[in-house]
């Protein structure tokens, strides 16, 4: 069985801390043009893609890649954690 590990099928973005998974867990065809011609590729030599759950996400406000901002969603919706002293999102 092969193995490939690719973790930014999301697209990558500079934050101030440095570059990180956009976190936003919506493919960036900006990021992979040909994602699907790039799964069937892998499919000919018996290579599945794997998924996995992720709790992160990045506040990705003004990124003109992200179609829909599930962060802000999160905090309009109240989904996430509140630090107790400020009530912000952790």
């Amino acid at each position: 069985m092969k193995a490939i590990w690719m973790q930014d099928w999301v697209g990558t973005f500079k934050f101030p801390e440095g570059v990180r998974l956009l976190w936003n867990w919506q493919l960036n065809n900006h990021h992979y043009p040909d994602w699907n011609g790039m799964i069937d590729s892998w499919a000919k030599d018996g290579v599945r893609p794997m998924t996995y759950m992720n709790p992160y996400f990045a506040n990705l406000t003004g990124n003109a890649e992200i179609k829909d901002n599930y962060f802000e969603q999160g905090v309009n919706e109240d989904l996430f954690v509140n630090q107790s002293s400020t009530n912000e999102v952790y």
